[in-house]
Parts: structure tokens; sequence; C-alpha cells
């Protein structure tokens, strides 16, 4: 990255951003917030969705782990935190990263979805 701030911004955020932000300063920084803080949350609670999933999985995602290659596995492991175990219980919600909403994921969960094509 360079240390002098872009001229021109891109007008999408880039596929695999940094999880730091540059150490060079903005081109025209504000001495004040864009908008004051909000008092209250937009909605009241989060809302889940309750009926099946409306994407379609990997087709690999209902193959038990001990089919699947190395690289899956791995992704799966360090990224989405699965075990062999929490793999093979398809849609039950054993594991932890099934029952983040993808906004819930973080920067290498997402990474790691996008790899094995969620």
């Amino acid at each position: 990255p360079s240390k002098t701030p872009s001229v021109r911004p891109t007008r999408r955020p880039s596929a695999y951003p940094t999880r730091r932000p540059s150490k060079a300063p903005s081109a025209n920084p504000t001495r004040r917030p864009s908008a004051s803080p909000t008092s209250r949350s937009p909605t009241s609670l989060p809302t889940s969705y309750k009926g099946e999933f409306p994407y379609t999985l990997p087709a690999f995602r209902d193959k038990e782990w001990s089919t699947l290659d190395e690289t899956i596995q791995d992704i799966a492991v360090n990224k989405l935190h699965y075990t062999p175990i929490t793999w093979n219980v398809v849609g039950g919600g054993f594991a932890a990263i099934e029952l983040k909403g993808w906004i819930g994921l973080d920067f290498d969960e997402r990474r790691g979805a996008i790899q094995l094509g969620y």
C-alpha cells in the first residue's frame, strides 16, 4: 500500500480489505463527526430465518468429512472452526459458525466461506 492517500478512491470496496488502516492521513480530514450518534437500536431484536436455507449450498457440503479433499478440510477447520464431527451434522446448527448470519462473520470466517463457495 502507498503511504500517500489516493487522489481518486475506488467506488467499490476491495475484495480483501486490510485489517489495519494505512498510516497516511486522509487527504482532507474532518474535524467533527459526519452524523450524530444514535440513541437507540434500529430494531429491538435481531431477526432470524426460521425456514429452509434460502441459498444453494456448495455441492460438497452434504459429503462426509472423510471424503473431502484436504484443501476444503483445511479451510473448514482453520477459517470456519468445523471439526469432522460438526461437519457431518448437516443443518443441525451443531457448529457455532452455522448459528451466525453473514453479518456476524469476522473477516477470516467470511473469507473462508467465500473460498468454499458460500
